[in-house]
């Protein structure tokens, strides 16, 4: 009877985690989804088409439950502390003229998103975006052309080497930026400037226009944190006891956790 408990109850995890992927407490460590399924899906199903201002979001994803007599079995209520966060943006400039936005595909939403983040250059890092095949990689821009875009692995300097493991794609599927992206709980506050703004000078982050890292500051209740080395995962502790937003240039931007 136990036994057939058990697997009744992980079978009800892997099923609510396929279909929610976010804030799910995971029974089995073998119920997963790729990143790029995940962002994905967030795209589909969580972007807001219809934003009026911008908010930041922290998503949990494969959070997992401290060990306890029975608690696999019997869950509750826990502290947020998943294994990556899915860390995101909606933004008006995202917002798409629809009747009905929740019937909006994710392929209207990619393309729209397309022509959001739609500036890079050379030698940036840029975002190939394969929805096909569940794929979100990171590469660095080589060549453009009209209607196509050469791409690299990023950070190994492929311009320069003169190797030639190279894709050659369509520009639809190149984003000079990305609204969301994966991490885990530890990254700092001084990295998560650099994701919202973009790494270098050149690359477009989160946010959809062009930032400085230094234009950007997180608050708590109003005054700045200091401390940079501060990990999201205990920004969300704090953003529980008080108001927690991201200063973009003059903008407050609210930073929820879910």
């Amino acid at each position: 009877m136990l036994n057939r408990a058990l697997r009744n109850n992980i079978t009800r995890g892997r099923r609510r985690y396929r279909n929610t992927f976010v804030g799910v407490h995971l029974l089995t460590p073998n119920a997963s989804i790729g990143v790029g399924e995940a962002l994905l899906h967030y795209v589909e199903t969580r972007m807001d088409p219809v934003s009026h201002s911008p908010t930041f979001t922290a998503l949990g994803m494969g959070q997992r439950k401290k060990a306890g007599l029975f608690s696999w079995l019997f869950p509750t209520p826990q502290e947020w502390s998943p294994d990556l966060v899915i860390f995101a943006l909606n933004h008006p400039s995202f917002n798409i003229d629809q009747a009905r936005p929740s019937s909006i595909s994710v392929e209207a939403r990619l393309q729209h998103l397309n022509q959001v983040y739609s500036t890079y250059k050379v030698g940036d890092n840029v975002w190939l975006v394969e929805p096909e095949d569940e794929r979100i990689v990171k590469m660095e821009v080589i060549s453009v052309q009209r209607d196509t875009v050469t791409v690299g692995l990023a950070g190994f300097g492929l311009v320069h080497s003169g190797r030639t493991s190279t894709r050659t794609v369509p520009k639809s599927k190149i984003f000079g930026g990305f609204p969301c992206t994966t991490f885990v709980p530890s990254m700092p506050i001084r990295l998560l400037k650099k994701i919202i703004a973009g790494k270098d000078q050149g690359d477009l982050g989160l946010w959809p226009e062009k930032v400085s890292p230094g234009k950007i500051s997180f608050e708590l209740n109003g005054r700045v944190i200091q401390d940079e080395e501060v990990g999201i995962g205990t920004l969300s502790r704090w953003g529980a006891r008080g108001k927690l937003e991201v200063r973009v240039g003059r903008e407050r931007v609210p930073f929820v956790f879910e």
